[in-house]
């Protein structure tokens, strides 16, 4: 499977984990075509957000890329219907969307170590 199927599932598994934790703030067809969107914005959005953030990230450690990637999801809680995310709602479903797609990231590691 290709990377973008990959983020597309980890978004999708993410949303859907974000569905049981908050009660009504998300439904099944925003689950569906908010990963769509979501993937789309993490492909194309990004990187883009986060180059003016890389010398508050290196300085904290990192910490600002969860509130970058809250961002994209708020952003796309207000275009698709279905998601009503608060932005520490986001802020978590972004948490879990990079806990989803630590696995990957972990294999194509070990893959390049291999080389």
């Amino acid at each position: 499977m290709s990377a973008i199927g990959i983020r597309w599932l980890g978004c999708m598994c993410a949303l859907a984990l974000s569905s049981l934790l908050f009660s009504g703030a998300v439904i099944w067809p925003g689950v569906l075509l908010g990963s769509f969107m979501l993937t789309i914005l993490y492909i194309l959005l990004r990187p883009i957000l986060l180059i003016p953030a890389l010398p508050f990230n290196l300085l904290l450690a990192g910490l600002v890329t969860p509130f970058i990637d809250a961002l994209l999801i708020r952003w796309t809680a207000a275009w698709v219907g279905g998601l009503t995310l608060n932005y520490w709602q986001c802020v978590a479903t972004a948490l879990l969307i990079s806990a989803a797609y630590l696995p990957y990231s972990q294999m194509k590691q070990r893959q390049l170590r291999d080389i």
